[in-house]
């Protein structure tokens, strides 16, 4: 008599690669407007729900630097902005980040400006001020805040 063997079927699954989820990120971009730019920069402040990201951009004798997870600067700046986020939606129903900025001088810190962007990338909030300095390449600060 014939031996039957069984017959094992074996099913292979193919596991494709999923990467999880981006999380939404915002970016800080600042510059001295010079015709070099030498002082520039960019940083990337992840957000999440219910924890707000926090960043200083300080001008410091003739440069422009920033420092993320920071309400001040490190040491005696010539002004700042403190810059803080939280994640949102807005009307649309879109992932936001809620920001809140203000202009921090020798003479005392300015108003608190808020402003809601979406973190498509396609908003861009840009702050345009005066150096705090009369000696320097440069006599303006820009800082751009957008989505990654």
């Amino acid at each position: 008599m014939p031996t039957r063997l069984p017959v094992i079927c074996l099913s292979v699954l193919g596991v494709a690669a999923v990467s999880a989820p981006q999380a939404p990120t915002l970016v800080i971009g600042y510059r001295a407007a010079s015709e070099d730019d030498a002082s520039a920069g960019r940083l990337r402040l992840p957000l999440a729900a219910g924890k707000p990201a926090t960043a200083v951009v300080a001008e410091f004798e003739c440069r422009v630097s920033a420092r993320p997870n920071a309400d001040a600067p490190q040491g005696d700046a010539d002004q700042f902005w403190s810059i803080r986020a939280e994640l949102t939606k807005d009307a649309k129903g879109r992932v936001s980040a809620r920001v809140r900025y203000r202009l921090v001088k020798a003479s005392g810190a300015g108003a608190e400006q808020d402003k809601t962007i979406a973190l498509d990338g396609r908003e861009t909030l840009a702050i345009d001020g005066f150096s705090a300095r009369t000696d320097c390449r440069y006599d303006r600060i820009i800082v751009t805040i957008s989505g990654a």
